[in-house]
């Protein structure tokens, strides 16, 4: 299509409609394939899901840099652990990070 517009003197609507007309009777045009609704909701989906393990992980990191601010580490522990153990590590060390204390 660019190559059958590329020669336009000058380019309005109809001359547009008159040039795609042209390519279709004459078959300069390339066939463009077109996504089944399917396949379009399964790319959503994944976009999605990539989105927020992306936020997870964001939200991890800043778990453990506050914690690390407080001298706390958590290690290395599996997705699944990872509430548990940073809350396990908060527990066992509150007791030395009162806030009335620091005061």
């Amino acid at each position: 299509m660019k190559g059958a517009t590329a020669a336009m003197a000058v380019k309005t609507d109809r001359n547009d409609a008159r040039a795609i007309a042209k390519a279709m009777r004459t078959g300069w045009f390339t066939a463009v394939h077109v996504k089944t609704p399917a396949s379009q909701e399964l790319r959503l989906l994944l976009g999605n899901r990539r989105v927020l393990l992306e936020k997870r992980i964001a939200i991890d990191n800043e778990i453990r840099g506050t914690l690390k601010a407080f001298g706390l580490k958590v290690g290395a522990v599996t997705v699944g652990h990872f509430e548990a153990a940073s809350s396990s590590c908060w527990r066992r060390n509150r007791d030395c990070w009162r806030w009335s204390d620091r005061c």
